[in-house]
């Protein structure tokens, strides 16, 4: 990871990387996203994304768009803190 912007107020965020085998960085954006519980657990949903590769664009709309993850007790009392807190 070379880049890691948060704007939990607007439930944004933007990462570039540099994968293995890719000569440039690749930039991902999360458009939108909520954070909440549901029985108990913490949960990040992502609701619009895109990079700027093809073949990651399509993984994003298979695995992660529209899908719930939940988020480790461990790390759910710091979720508020970076990511803000919707539901």
């Amino acid at each position: 990871m070379l880049e890691l912007k948060l704007d939990s107020k607007a439930k944004t965020a933007k990462v570039k990387v540099l994968l293995k085998g890719e000569s440039e960085p690749i930039e991902i954006t999360v458009d939108k996203y909520k954070t909440g519980k549901k029985n108990g657990t913490s949960y990040l949903h992502v609701i619009e994304a895109s990079s700027d590769r093809l073949w990651i664009d399509a993984a994003l709309r298979n695995f992660v768009i529209g899908k719930d993850f939940n988020v480790p007790d461990k790390a759910a009392d710091y979720m508020e803190d970076f990511l803000g807190l919707t539901e």
